[in-house]
């Protein structure tokens, strides 16, 4: 949910918090693992209920009294020495690989290069104001952010905010298509992350290949166009993005389009387990409402904060430009669950919907079943 979640390095090297090219950097609450920790147990305890026609879901109980629980908040980085690197490492795999959407290039694990981490993100993604940059271009942590990969983040993508806003493109799309189009586009990328967790897609096949492979996947065929016509990219040079490195290479630089090298143990679990990040990160993520708006307009959450976590289906989903920025912190900071909303209705709470995803990833049920229970349960339309 924060933009800087990987960037507690900015906390240890530069001591407080500061603005740091449209993030912010500073201690965090360490939301994505604690939503994930209690999806985990949650899943642990609970088999789901089969409701037949690949359809399946798991309940938890969620609320703002168990959130803020003390067992559950002790996992918080406030409360821990922040400027101890190790203590990341002391985080489950499942809860370190949720910060694989915000740290593509799994900088924030190698402790001699935070310091540079955090100094180059200052001066990357340079281009995010030319938003229509495309991976190949600008790297998949500044085209997840601001480009054209928007979706890793449950947001507007670049090319469809312009297309929205009459900057770029044509022709020119209403809001409501534009909301389309980026729902279209999650769960495409739902659809072929949920392959590559599960063991579905070759981890040595090129990303070319592997995401047009399937016309469940045809909205990233979209997102990714301009990758698909670089032979640089896709082919022809000893790192091609294939789909094992694509969520295991490292890179310190931010905004580099190569994969570098891979991160330490970088196996076929680790690629699995941080796909399965990924998708737990995006679910999460679309419960911020600087990210998705799932309260009507006027509408209270009841929260004392602009940040609440509300299970209604998405009324608007965001793309991270100038006037979204303004606010976009305030309502990634520690929040509140809307009691009324989030017990039990025909929208699942965040726990619940990692919890559903955690369970048909250990029953090895196919990506349709989890792309049906997000239509459904996550990402209904209105």
């Amino acid at each position: 949910m924060r933009r800087a979640l990987w960037l507690f390095v900015g906390a240890i090297a530069l001591s407080s918090a500061v603005a740091v090219n449209g993030y912010t950097v500073s201690t965090f609450p360490a939301i994505h693992e604690r939503l994930t920790y209690l999806s985990t147990a949650c899943a642990k305890d609970n088999n789901g209920i089969d409701e037949g026609d690949g359809r399946f879901r798991v309940h938890c109980v969620f609320d703002d009294a168990r959130w803020r629980d003390s067992q559950i908040a002790s996992l918080d980085f406030r409360h821990r020495d922040i400027g101890n690197v190790a203590k990341l490492l002391r985080l489950q795999p499942l809860e370190r690989a949720t910060r694989w959407s915000d740290d593509p290039g799994n900088a924030g694990m190698k402790h001699r290069t935070l310091a540079k981490y955090g100094a180059l993100l200052k001066f990357g993604c340079k281009k995010k104001d030319y938003v229509g940059t495309t991976l190949y271009d600008v790297g998949l942590m500044c085209s997840g952010h601001y480009g054209k990969l928007g979706f890793l983040h449950a947001m507007m993508s670049s090319d469809d905010w312009q297309r929205m806003s009459g900057l770029a493109y044509v022709p020119r799309i209403s809001g409501e298509q534009a909301r389309d189009r980026t729902r279209d586009k999650i769960l495409a990328w739902a659809a072929f992350t949920y392959d590559v967790a599960v063991g579905k897609q070759t981890l040595g096949q090129p990303v070319c290949e592997a995401i047009t492979s399937s016309t469940a996947y045809a909205a990233l065929t979209d997102a990714f166009r301009d990758n698909l016509d670089k032979p640089a990219f896709c082919t022809g040079r000893a790192d091609t993005w294939t789909v094992g490195r694509f969520f295991t290479f490292f890179c310190v630089n931010p905004s580099l389009n190569e994969p570098c090298g891979a991160i330490d143990n970088a196996d076929d679990n680790a690629t699995r387990t941080n796909a399965e990040g990924a998708l737990l990160h995006m679910i999460q993520d679309s419960y911020s409402q600087s990210h998705v708006r799932r309260l009507r307009y006027g509408q209270s959450s009841g929260s004392p904060s602009p940040a609440a976590i509300v299970c209604t289906a998405p009324l608007v989903y965001y793309y991270y430009d100038p006037s979204n920025r303004i606010y976009h912190s305030s309502y990634d900071e520690e929040p509140w669950v809307d009691a009324v909303s989030c017990s039990g209705g025909a929208v699942d709470d965040p726990v619940s919907a990692g919890a559903t995803l955690i369970s048909m990833l250990r029953a090895g049920r196919p990506s349709t079943d989890f792309v049906t229970y997000l239509k459904q349960h996550v990402f209904p339309t209105r």
